[in-house]
């Protein structure tokens, strides 16, 4: 049967009882039966679509998800009949249903950058709770827009879900929660980003090195590297063993930091250097000379940590390189 027959053919099925049925049904075979080009040329069956047909289109298992999903997309770019919330939310069902977790992502973007569907984690967890037989499905849906939201640099929000997800004790992966450390020490908002850690640290999250050496990073990077160091020895004391990678950025910092005091201090010398008169302390020696005594104790205390720093890493190293030597003496 041509596509046009098939299209007169939808007209002289009897309808239902419920109209929306009737639209949703038509709309389903149309699709299966030639796909979303014919339905962009048939003008009259999109006459009678609405959002109540919308959702039995969506939730029709017979229709395949290809077909869902171009359908969707042809959805979103027209101004009339755009799927609402509900839509979105029953299509990511579908799409969960054989875990084509892609897809969803795809579609809670959609619903991140569209004002008019963005709703408290709250709304949008009642709208799917109720009609779910998997436990697991409301945990997912949460965890997955968090990370959306992260990727998307909607702080706020994604804050606000890990928030939900604590209260309702939903297992919280700390994979999801490096996607919002990054984004924020990516966007410079270390503050945010250092508190997000600790409210990890007190829900409980699994906190690991990378996480860890994420914060340390982004601390050593605004110059807080007394900050940095001291989360460092309070993980340590958590179970939380810094590596390589953790032990370098420090030094890192350690280095950098110097650097910048030393450069002031050299201005400040400079400075002082063109005045005529230089006035004797109680200890008999200039204030240039007293801040030099400082300047110098303080580099050849961040010399001492740093030279701790280094040996520990040459510790590590020497460790990796005996276990890789091991393990190929274990394959010959």
């Amino acid at each position: 049967m041509s596509t046009q027959k098939f299209i007169r053919s939808l007209s002289t099925i009897h309808p239902p009882t419920n109209p929306h049925q009737q639209t949703a049904s038509n709309i389903a075979r149309l699709l299966s039966h030639s796909g979303i080009q014919h339905l962009k040329n048939s003008p009259l069956i999109l006459s009678t679509l609405n959002s109540q047909a919308v959702h039995l289109i969506f939730s029709n298992p017979t229709l395949p998800l290809r077909s869902c999903l171009d359908f969707f997309n042809f959805l979103r770019q027209n101004p009339v009949n755009k799927p609402d919330l509900v839509a979105h939310l029953t299509l990511i069902r579908r799409l969960y249903n054989v875990r084509q977790f892609t897809d969803i992502q795809f579609v809670l973007h959609c619903i991140a950058n569209d004002v008019n569907l963005r709703n408290p984690i709250s709304n949008i967890v009642s709208l799917v709770d109720n009609g779910t037989d998997d436990p697991i499905f409301v945990e997912k849906l949460c965890e997955m827009l968090f990370s959306v939201y992260a990727d998307n640099g909607m702080f706020e929000e994604a804050i606000g879900v890990f928030d939900y997800m604590e209260k309702s004790g939903f297992k919280i992966h700390q994979r999801c929660c490096m996607v919002l450390l990054l984004a924020l020490k990516r966007c410079g908002k270390m503050d945010m980003c250092y508190s997000f850690f600790r409210r990890m640290v007190g829900a409980d999250v699994e906190i690991t090195v990378h996480s860890m050496t994420i914060v340390i990073d982004g601390l050593c990077k605004r110059g807080e590297v007394e900050r940095a160091m001291d989360l460092m020895e309070e993980m340590v004391t958590k179970g939380i063993e810094p590596d390589v990678v953790t032990y370098s950025t420090l030094i890192n910092g350690f280095c950098i930091k110097a650097l910048m005091q030393l450069f002031f201090f050299i201005g400040t010398r400079l400075k002082l250097s063109n005045d005529v008169r230089y006035v004797l302390n109680a200890k008999g020696s200039t204030p240039a000379e007293h801040q030099s005594s400082e300047m110098a104790a303080k580099i050849e205390g961040k010399r001492n940590r740093i030279a701790a720093l280094q040996s520990y890493i040459d510790e590590v190293e020497a460790q990796l390189n005996l276990i890789r030597k091991e393990m190929q003496e274990h394959t010959y």
